[in-house]
């Protein structure tokens, strides 16, 4: 990776399903409406979209399922990691806040508490956050087998658990506290889960932020949608994609199923 070209590091996820495109382009225009304004070209270009979208044909069913995140619904999901979690869990963000101890300490102590292994990753601290209580919240976490650490230039924000679930997303777990008066969508992310999908990320994101990830071998695979599953493989054109800014994977002629 030549980072002469990129100054942080990012992932993000590319999904070719009409339903799940048709969600976010619709959250989008919402987004973008103002409250006493002529609607501008972006609204017009995301719900045409959208519209498109809800009438292509209907996916056929796979392995991997795919949900749109938004705003609390990522706090469930964080429960749902806690409960579901057998092996490990990781959560990357940009920021480390005081919303994340509420968030994601504490149900992280919980799966801890059952043998996960969990990883949580900051970039930087909040303005509101002193290099003390840092300090704190690592020792705190540490006597409870919890890994607290910064990674300098990550930008990225996603969360897996086990092998089988990534949530990539806007939301920063460790600093975000949901604004019930913010327009919905304000944070918005997409959860797939499935069979063998968070090796590659997790050994390709710890090679570009350049951390050690234990257990966790760098190869060159990707994923590949293939009549209605995804599948690793090792073809050159579709290939992860994560160098330090965009990272495209899921890759395919059409996505798997969403619930």
């Amino acid at each position: 990776m030549d980072r002469r070209f990129y100054k942080s590091t990012e992932v993000s996820i590319r999904l070719r399903e009409p339903c799940v495109i048709a969600t976010i382009a619709g959250a989008l225009a919402t987004l973008r409406i103002h409250p006493s304004a002529r609607w501008d070209s972006d609204v017009y270009r995301l719900s045409e979209l959208r519209d498109k979208c809800r009438t292509a044909p209907e996916c056929p069913d796979g392995t991997h399922s795919v949900a749109v995140v938004r705003d609390r619904e990522h706090l469930a999901a964080v429960r749902e990691a806690r409960d579901n979690a057998k092996h490990d869990l990781l959560a990357v963000c940009d920021l480390l806040g005081p919303a994340g101890e509420t968030s994601v300490f504490i149900p992280s102590q919980e799966a801890a508490a059952s043998g996960v292994k969990v990883k949580l990753i900051y970039n930087t601290l909040a303005r509101t956050v002193s290099p003390e209580k840092r300090d704190l919240h690592e020792k705190e976490l540490s006597a409870v087998g919890i890994e607290l650490f910064p990674v300098a230039n990550v930008h990225a924000k996603f969360m897996t658990w086990d092998d089988d679930a990534i949530l990539v997303t806007s939301f920063n777990w460790l600093a975000t506290t949901p604004d019930p008066w913010k327009p919905r969508g304000s944070e918005i992310g997409v959860l797939v889960k499935g069979p063998g999908l968070v090796e590659s990320l997790r050994a390709r994101f710890s090679q570009a932020a350049e951390i050690a990830d234990e257990g966790i071998t760098t190869q060159n695979t990707c994923l590949e949608h293939r009549r209605g599953n995804w599948c690793q493989n090792t073809h050159s054109s579709m290939r992860f994609v994560l160098m330090s800014e965009p990272m495209h994977f899921l890759q395919g002629q059409r996505g798997p199923q969403y619930f």
